[in-house]
């Protein structure tokens, strides 16, 4: 006996799967190597201040707030196909190469340019 998930489990389990991938080891990987240590200033007893800053792959500004960056998949994950092992490794790449730091507006620019044409390559179906 065969067991198939809904496409509404399949959907839950894709949700579940992206908000633990904030705690994901390779997640704070990425995030590392778009980072760098600057001199922000000097104390009143003359201690130098050093705070990171992150650059976006896409833009290339420089973020002094770690939250205003998110890490991406550089080749879309795309859709479940069948096959969880599958899914599971596009979704968590050992190769860190595959994933890149961007700024929330260019990471919403990204999403949006995917979804639209999945959505009229659908539509040609």
């Amino acid at each position: 006996m065969k067991f198939k998930l809904r496409d509404a489990d399949v959907d839950f389990l894709r949700n579940l799967l992206r908000q633990g991938s904030v705690k994901w080891p390779g997640r704070a990987e990425v995030l590392r190597g778009a980072r760098k240590k600057v001199l922000e200033g000097l104390t009143k007893n003359g201690k130098k201040i050093w705070k990171y800053h992150w650059q976006c792959a896409s833009c290339l500004n420089w973020s002094r707030d770690e939250a205003e960056m998110e890490v991406d998949h550089i080749v879309e994950i795309g859709p479940f196909e069948g096959d969880w092992n599958e899914f599971l490794f596009r979704h968590f790449p050992p190769d860190r190469s595959k994933m890149q730091a961007l700024c929330i507006p260019c990471h919403m620019k990204k999403t949006k340019a995917y979804n639209s044409a999945r959505t009229r390559w659908e539509r040609k179906k």
